[in-house]
């Protein structure tokens, strides 16, 4: 690499320069920044208490099911969540 060459020069000759925090939410920004949060969403936020980014990164699920794996109907415990597949028939 040339030492004469800039770094300004070189940014310029590339046109795919990538800037990192042009993507970027900050913490503080509300929860409607996010794209995939819909105004009819933030209003369920909102009653659930969160208002912003952060408040989005800080809330964990109470529970979690997973329904990765699946069971047949014999192997299903009474009282618990399953997940099963199966097809009807006339």
């Amino acid at each position: 690499m040339d030492p004469e060459v800039s770094l300004e020069s070189r940014a310029s000759a590339n046109d795919a320069v990538f800037d990192r925090t042009s993507g970027s939410l900050c913490l503080d920004q509300p929860a409607t920044s996010v794209s995939q949060v819909s105004p009819a969403r933030a209003k369920a936020l909102a009653a659930m208490g969160i208002a912003t980014v952060r408040d989005l990164l800080s809330n964990y699920p109470r529970r979690y099911i997973d329904l990765s794996k699946t069971a047949t109907v014999a192997e299903a415990k009474t009282g618990r969540a399953a997940r099963s597949r199966g097809a009807s028939t006339r």
